[in-house]
This record gives C-alpha cells, structure tokens and sequence, in this order.
C-alpha cells in the first residue's frame, strides 16, 4: 500500500462565503504564526507548492504551498485557497523531504489537496462562515499530547529478512512498519510463540515459507531511529526478526517496489500476547466529534493508534497516530523514518457528489495481555439498548425490550449482562435488572430481549441506565459500550432541565457566541418567527452565531428544544445589550 489516501480534513462547505486563491505572502505570514519560535530567528520559505510537484499547470495558482524555515526543522502545509481551512499539516520537530523524495503517502495526500481544491474551485464551491473565520485567526499549536514512537522506516535494516522479489529485498510493507512500531513503544511480547503457515503472495507469486516464531525479541537493541553506518548487526537484525515475523503473520503481498498487508488480531493474540479485544473500528460508523474523540482516548490510554485508508481503487497506507494537539489536529508517524511527520486534521471529505476517500478506518485497544483484566470485550450493536418505557418512576416496573451485543473479539465469550442505574457523571449507583446470562461467539451479535426492569431508589435529575456485563467466573462488571455513534448505549431516567446543561459563551472581541447543549437537544436562531441561518454554525451539542453578521436593533431569541417534545427553552437577546 504505497498512496495515502485518508487524510486530511479540508474543512470544505459549501456556503455563502465569497471565495479567493492566497498568494504566497499570506502562507508565509500563517506558517510564521505556527513554527513561532521554532525558527529561532530564521525566516520562513515557500520550498514548493503544487506546481513543483506537477499537480497544478503552469498558469493556475497554486493549490497549497509547503513552507520551512530557511533553517532547521519544521514545516506548515498552507491551503492555496480559502474554501479551505488554512493550516492543513505542521510540524516544530522534523523536515519535509524535497518534493522528489516524497514518501508515497504523502505525495498521495498533497494530490488528494489539489484535488479537493482544483473541484471547488471548477465548481465555484465557497466556505462558509465557519471556515471564513478560521483565515481571520492567527494559529498556533497548543497543549499537545505526544507518545515517542520509534521513526522507522521500510528499507535497509528493517526489511533484511524479507522474501526476495527478482533478486531485491521485498520492502516490509506499511502494515508491518506500523504495528512493528506499536510493539516497540509497548516493549511486546518478551517472546512470540507459535509457527507461520506458508503460503503464495497474491500479486509476485512469491513461495514464502512457514517461519518459526518461538523466539525472544531484543528490544534493548532495537534504536529508535536507524541512520545508515550508525547502527550494530545485532541492532539491525533485533528490528529486521519483528518486521519479518509480522509480514509472515498477516501473509504480506510482497514485492521490491510495495508490500501489502491487513493486520491480523488473531495472530496479534495467539503469537503476540495482544489483547483478544483488539478490533476495527469503521470511521464511517461516527461522527467527526466522536470520531476524534475515539482517537484521543486511545492516546490518553498509552496506546498508539494502528490507522489505514483506502480510495476506491483500493490504494492506500497504513500509519500510526502517537498525538493530538488542542484544536483536534493528530501527529502521524507516518512509518518512514520521520520524514514529513507532523500534525494533521483527520476527517474524511465527501464534497458532494465527489468522493476523496472511501474507507478509513483504526485497530484499535491494542494493549498487551500483561496490562490486567481485558476490558471491552462486548459491545452493544446497533439499536442498542431499547424499552417503549417513557416515564420512569421509583418502584415501578417496566421492560427493556432489547439489549443487542456484538462480540468483536477473538475469542468466545460466557458470561452476564445486566442493567444498572448511573447518575449523570456515569457513575453507578444501582441494579434496576437481574443478571441474565449469555454467551456469543466470536464475531458474531445476538440479542438479549424482554428483560424486566425496576428503579429501587430515587430517581434524581441525570439519572441514566446503561449495560454492564461480566465474564464466566469474574467478579468485576464492565460497562458495555456503543460500537457506532447510532447505538444508544443508554436511557435517561429524569432529564436535567435544559436551563441546567445549557451555558452560553461570548467573545466581546470575536463577536462569537457559542451555546453549548445536551445531544438530544436541538438549537435555532429566530427573528421575527423565522429562522436565521447566516452566521450560524451547528453541531451535535452546540450552535455557534457569528453576531458580526446580525443587525444591533434587531431581537433575536435562541430557541432549544429535546428531541420528542417535552421540554423546550428560549432566550432573548439584542446586541447593543451584550
């Protein structure tokens, strides 16, 4: 897999935003607000842009500019137009490579960029406001979280026991780097175990034989990064036995000029002592905010994300996420010896009948069995936990009609699923069900239906039930969470008042308001009975206005509403009284 083609959010909208091409001068003065200090008095250059890489003709202004220092290390990747959001990639901590010496998959991003502009461009497609404001402020990297991943690569030594192609090494392939490089932060297993079927590669035709895995890995030898005439035998082969046991793992489709591979979890289980949990995880399945939020949690639990993309043709690569940054931007190693490492915004762009990329998706809860109780075997799968209940009162019966689980693991499961009551921080507080017990194979979903439910206590505002389970012969209860954001994982009892998980921010400075809100609540803005739409931002839990766009005198009202009536709330407001 030698092309990116995940990558990168371009924040691309159509909207009502009047749309212009950005000269040079403007990239440089947005790369000279990220790098700041970085440069250590140095100034910064245009290295090149999409005409240097051939993808933009001569006459047309470029799509995006690549920016460094005149002087050590760093880049920003500036959008060569505003219907973009303008920082698109940057790094305070390494190079970028000349434009002919690009990794694959990042030649494959900057052509995915160029794309993606040269269409809104040919379509006369704009920003909208909240992309507008994104030019109008200054970036700058803030509060980053950054696991130390080994920077590795695919050639020499890492691939001095792959199979031959035509009398050339095979390349270990992107897959193999990336998990290698996983293995390595996490320092397992101590030994694999097990021994490799042989088998034929797809595209060479290669005969790669059984390869005995029963052997010690050298992590004290293994470096973080490998520079050529700096580094021992022993050192090169303790990284080149891991990238080989990997490749014959997962069965690689080798070959000299590209190597092919999907992880395996089960060979990441039985021959790696990984955590049978492991799983896929579809980005198609989340929303943005979700999505990302998925990947922080990863991060924040020590554990570097496995990430893969792919465009229709099935071309793409395979990476690991090792950070995020403030403002939802990920560090990528991008598993070829640091080069073009950086931050960058990670969301999939569908820009109306025109699709960049069509499946991305991580291997994620990849933990070492040494690390304790295995969590988050089983899942609720779509629809979740479901009852007709409506209103909920202490001592009341009433019937969970449906729990519906999905066991992703490699393994089969036994054991319990229960209901219980949280409050509103998801804390536990009570059993409103009997334990029912349940046992599901391995990649397979069933359902747990009819289940009678009571609420012993006092049901308070924010009270909630979720779905715990246990294993056959464990005493500790698991919550059981939601394999899509479409799954509802639990049931709110008594729903705070909407004036009690509703704020309200304003940037005197900005002129933005931002109303934050619970999820089952939708906002609006109104004048005079009809909606305002110009200026108006929404999301799952919040509703942003840009009050430069309304008019003084004018009396507007935020009006909130929870999802199937019930309650709803409104507030008043003219400018000239804020």
């Amino acid at each position: 897999m030698r092309r990116l083609l995940l990558v990168i959010t371009l924040l691309l909208f159509v909207g009502g935003v009047a749309a212009k091409e950005i000269p040079s001068t403007v990239a440089l003065d947005i790369a000279r607000g990220v790098l700041g200090d970085t440069t250590r008095g140095s100034d910064v250059i245009v290295a090149w842009d999409s005409h240097t890489l051939g993808t933009t003709r001569g006459g047309d202004a470029p799509t995006f500019y690549v920016v460094t220092p005149t002087s050590g290390v760093g880049f920003v990747i500036v959008a060569g137009d505003d219907r973009i959001a303008p920082v698109l990639a940057y790094s305070t901590q390494y190079t970028i490579s000349d434009e002919d010496m690009l990794p694959p998959n990042f030649a494959g991003w900057l052509r995915y960029v160029d794309g993606a502009v040269k269409y809104a461009r040919e379509n006369d497609i704009a920003a909208d406001e909240a992309t507008a404001r994104l030019w109008s402020e200054e970036y700058k990297p803030v509060d980053a979280t950054l696991l130390n991943t080994a920077r590795w690569s695919q050639y020499m030594p890492y691939n001095k026991y792959c199979p031959m192609d035509d009398g050339e090494l095979s390349l270990t392939g992107c897959t193999q780097t990336a998990m290698a490089i996983i293995m390595h932060y996490n320092r397992w297993p101590e030994a694999a175990k097990g021994e490799t079927e042989p088998f034929t590669t797809l595209t060479k035709q290669v005969e790669v034989p059984s390869r005995d895995l029963n052997h010690a890995y050298d992590w004290d030898n293994m470096l973080y990064d490998y520079v050529e005439g700096e580094y021992s035998e022993a050192e090169g082969d303790a990284v080149a036995v891991l990238m080989a046991d990997l490749g014959h793992s997962f069965q690689a489709d080798y070959s000299a000029i590209g190597t092919a591979a999907l992880p395996n979890n089960v060979a990441m289980y039985e021959n790696y002592g990984y955590s049978p949990s492991c799983y896929h995880a579809m980005r198609d399945y989340y929303s943005a905010e979700s999505w990302n939020a998925l990947l922080r949690s990863e991060i924040e639990a020590n554990r570097p994300v496995f990430y893969s993309a792919y465009t229709a043709d099935q071309a793409g690569h395979a990476f690991v996420i090792d950070g995020f940054d403030a403002n939802d931007y990920f560090h990528v190693n991008w598993g070829w010896g640091g080069v073009s490492d950086g931050f960058f915004k990670i969301e999939g762009l569908i820009l109306q009948e025109y699709v960049f990329d069509t499946t991305h998706w991580a291997f994620l809860g990849i933990h070492p069995v040494r690390d304790g109780e295995i969590d988050n075997l089983i899942y609720l799968s779509t629809p979740g936990m479901t009852t007709k209940a409506t209103e909920f009162k202490m001592g009341e019966t009433f019937i969970i009609d449906g729990i519906s689980i999905a066991n992703p693991s490699v393994i089969n499961f036994r054991g319990e699923v229960r209901v219980g009551v949280c409050d509103i921080e998801g804390e536990f507080k009570s059993w409103a069900t009997d334990a029912v017990p349940f046992a599901l194979d391995s990649n397979y979903a069933t359902s747990v239906v009819n289940i009678s439910a009571k609420v012993d206590d006092d049901i308070v505002s924010g009270d909630r039930l979720r779905t715990f389970y246990r294993a056959e012969g464990r005493d500790k209860w698991h919550s059981m969470m939601p394999y899509a954001d479409n799954t509802q994982w639990e049931i709110i009892l008594k729903h705070p008042s909407i004036g009690e998980t509703t704020s309200l921010k304003f940037d005197k400075t900005t002129g933005m308001m931002t109303i934050m809100h619970d999820e089952d609540v939708k906002a609006a803005l109104y004048l005079l009975g009809s909606t305002v739409e110009t200026g108006v931002t929404t999301t799952s839990r919040a509703m942003t206005i840009d009050t430069t766009t309304l008019n003084r005198q004018d009396i507007y009202t935020i009006y909130l509403e929870r999802v199937g009536g019930g309650e709803s709330k409104s507030y008043t407001f003219t400018l000239k009284n804020l």
